[in-house]
């Protein structure tokens, strides 16, 4: 009788297909928002991913370390994501600085808890790339955040109405100041969100691109006014300020008499009345 014995041998996974994509970070956000992802891949076909390690480094302290001493690691302190049951394969770290040049890598487990070699950016199904792999740059700053008031708080429909931006742009340094005193600094009104149409645009007109602006809402309604504000530096960010805008009906219009003309008027009348009389 034959014997045979099965050796199972288990190939390490691969992480491919590295992407490093910016997300807006409207709001208050005090952190450039990326996110790192891979595609899994298992040469065994069934065994799924089961934990993960991301390092990221800043590109001045690559120079000087390498990835020996990274900013960030997913693993440190231990275990992190390198404890089984870390099947995502997506990672947004919140301590990433603006304006700073990065590089970074990921390796993979499978089920059975073998490893993957380190995978660098951007790493196609055609291949793996060398390390470093592709850097790349976080944002400069922190994005706009538009705001502003509106006053008369009630206004009457046909009323002027003034709009003060209260917005605030910032600086690589952290700083920040009102986003109208800002370079290349757009704003874009749109007083009444249902119509879809940009009101003021100071793309166009730059006079929209100041701390106040007027609109006159010629009907009673709720309205609620955007005010979307695009630092070329960062993107685009919209706020709707202190709306709805509630207008009601016009005032009536009130046309004083003076008293003494009303009595002229009846003595002229009475005047008239007795020579009609007398003839």
């Amino acid at each position: 009788m034959s014997i045979y014995k099965v050796i199972w041998n288990n190939q390490p996974p691969i992480a491919r297909n590295l992407t490093n994509t910016p997300i807006s970070g409207c709001g208050n956000i005090n952190y450039p928002i990326i996110n790192f992802g891979w595609n899994f891949f298992d040469p065994d076909n069934n065994n799924p991913q089961r934990a993960y390690q991301v390092q990221i480094v800043s590109a001045s302290n690559y120079l000087s370390s390498g990835f020996s001493s990274p900013d960030i690691d997913t693993c440190n302190p231990g275990p992190g994501t390198c404890a089984p049951g870390n099947s995502s394969n997506i990672f947004s770290p919140t301590t990433l600085v603006f304006d700073t040049v990065y590089y970074w890598r990921v390796k993979v487990w499978d089920s059975k808890g073998m490893p993957s070699p380190w995978a660098y950016p951007p790493s196609p199904a055609s291949g793996p790339t060398p390390a470093p792999g592709n850097s790349f740059r976080t944002v400069a700053h922190r994005y706009p955040r538009p705001n502003f008031t509106h006053n008369p708080p009630i206004p009457s429909a046909g009323e002027k109405v003034i709009f003060t931006d209260s917005s605030t742009c910032y600086e690589s340094d952290g700083s920040s100041h009102n986003c109208y005193t800002g370079v290349g600094v757009i704003y874009q009104w749109d007083f009444d969100i249902t119509d879809g149409i940009i009101d003021c645009n100071g793309a166009v007109n730059p006079l929209c691109n100041a701390a106040t602006v007027n609109h006159t809402f010629t009907l009673r309604g709720n309205y609620t006014t955007t005010l979307t504000i695009t630092d070329p530096p960062v993107g685009t960010c919209f706020g709707t300020g202190d709306s709805p805008i509630n207008t009601r009906l016009p005032l009536p219009k009130w046309h004083e008499i003076p008293p003494a003309s009303i009595i002229f008027r009846i003595l002229e009348n009475i005047g008239a009345f007795i020579r009609n009389i007398l003839r």
